[in-house]
């Protein structure tokens, strides 16, 4: 709904990792699904959100050195083959304005069964792929972001969540 419904202040000498078990235990999340930039991606954190009746969309980082070059490997393979050998739900979207040319291209598989470090994430189901291509003043920059996800979203659904979530950052 493109609101925040809460937030905790982060201790001295803490950070994210602490205060999103926190803010999770406060709300209803019964139904719901859960956007969380890298830093939240922890295992403890997917497991109280599949506790919680609810499911999660994760940014994965160098925080996740194993998981993170899992997914990497893997869209790297299937893009190679045309996604010829894989399953996969595509969306794509181009905007122009403030000055931007910008491409967003979605990817949405199920997780493989031999993904790095996948028994160690509750729920793991589907692995997601975001290619950005920005144009600005006739500078392009490319950004590639990797995403573990505990429900099988389709590809625009994917995009919806990630933009959302972007959007209250």
């Amino acid at each position: 709904n493109r609101i925040s419904l809460g937030q905790v202040v982060v201790d001295d000498k803490s950070n994210e990792i602490t205060a999103i078990p926190k803010l999770l235990q406060m709300l209803e999340l019964s139904g719901c699904l859960v956007t969380i930039d890298a830093m939240g991606c922890q295992t403890d954190i997917a497991r109280d959100i599949v506790a919680a009746k609810a499911d999660y969309v994760l940014a994965v980082k160098g925080n996740q050195p194993t998981l993170h070059d899992g997914i990497k490997a893997f869209f790297l393979r299937a893009i190679a083959h045309g996604f010829g050998q894989v399953k996969v739900s595509r969306h794509e979207t181009h905007e122009r304005g403030h000055g931007r040319d910008e491409t967003r291209a979605y990817c949405v598989c199920e997780a493989p069964a031999n993904l790095p470090d996948r028994a160690r994430w509750t729920k793991l189901t589907a692995i997601g792929m975001t290619f950005n291509q920005t144009t600005r003043h006739g500078k392009q920059t490319v950004e590639v972001r990797y995403y573990i996800l505990s429900k099988k979203l389709t590809a625009r659904r994917f995009a919806e969540a990630v933009r959302r979530h972007w959007s209250i950052e």
